[in-house]
């Protein structure tokens, strides 16, 4: 009987941390991302760079304030870059200002931390938020493109003591 019980003690663990919810190891991470271009820009413009950024990975976008880092950077553009933003506004519209990245020149793969509001959160998932790169040349926007975001579920780690909770 106790030659069984190593085995029966590892099938018992097995059923239970797979019986509990996935939540109790898991929990959302988010990134923030986007590819800018001059095409997307309204109205379009003759530029020839691209622009980029993307986030640190943070928890999901519509819960309490959050701050983020974002990196930001950029290639090719024919005069000194000025600024960079994220401005509420479906493709091909212009819209207000949400969040300002930069509001200077900046160097490419520069990184500024914000505290995000959840408020333009429908945005983020409607696709009405766009991200945009200023030039001397194209003060209004050199290249463009709307702000997208993944999730996915992040593991968290799984202690001894994790495991005994379960047979309390």
């Amino acid at each position: 009987m106790l030659r069984n019980l190593p085995p029966l003690l590892a099938l018992v663990l097995i059923a239970a941390v797979f019986a509990t919810p996935n939540n109790a190891f898991a929990q959302a991470a988010c990134r923030y991302y986007s590819d800018a271009r001059p095409d997307s820009v309204v109205p379009p413009t003759q530029s020839s760079g691209l622009a980029w950024f993307s986030s640190e990975p943070t928890g999901f976008p519509c819960g309490d304030p959050d701050s983020v880092r974002f990196f930001v950077g950029y290639s090719d553009l024919e005069s000194p870059v000025t600024g960079a933003q994220i401005r509420r506004g479906a493709a091909r519209q212009n819209g207000e200002l949400v969040y300002t990245l930069f509001n200077s020149t900046f160097a490419s793969g520069a990184s500024v931390l914000l505290l995000l509001d959840p408020s333009p959160c429908p945005d983020i998932f409607e696709g009405n938020l766009y991200f945009v790169v200023s030039t001397q040349n194209y003060p209004d926007g050199a290249v463009r493109d709307q702000v997208k975001i993944e999730c996915w579920a992040q593991a968290l780690p799984v202690s001894w003591g994790h495991v005994r909770a379960l047979f309390r």
